[in-house]
């Protein structure tokens, strides 16, 4: 019993820490880090080369709608840590990832043509199928 407490404290703390990480890359988020990281240059992230990669990612993958993905590694975190039922927490991150998404393509909808300071690339597939089935506005 007491090392199955333990290992909760542990993952809690991982999930936790991985959110902070997450987060601190996204916000220093640099679109020319991804392209440093190939010429083998120094990036402008704070977290580093890693940080780069997390942000290109999550920022490519959904725009300014990333900024929530921490959230949802810090929910889990948050969970392990408490000791609750991950059955507690699906539901909130289900319907964060569902918000990260619709917001993705609200951001893509009314943002500029750089996909990473708009709603990503996930956010422009749903931008273009809604807006070739309702227009711009039903969209």
């Amino acid at each position: 019993m007491q090392k199955d407490s333990i290992l909760h404290e542990i993952i809690g703390i991982i999930l936790l820490l991985f959110s902070f990480i997450v987060f601190l890359s996204i916000v220093s988020f640099n679109i020319n880090d991804y392209h440093q990281i190939i010429a083998n240059n120094s990036v402008k992230n704070i977290i580093g080369p890693i940080g780069a990669l997390i942000s290109h990612l999550f920022r490519s993958s959904f725009g300014k709608a990333a900024y929530f993905i921490p959230i949802i590694f810090g929910i889990f975190g948050w969970n392990y840590l408490k000791k609750r039922q991950m059955s507690d927490a699906l539901g909130r991150v289900f319907s964060l990832f569902f918000m990260v998404i619709a917001l993705s393509s609200v951001f893509a909808i009314f943002g500029n043509k750089i996909v990473q300071f708009s709603g990503g690339y996930i956010g422009l597939y749903i931008k273009t199928f809604l807006v070739s089935i309702f227009g711009k506005v039903g969209g």
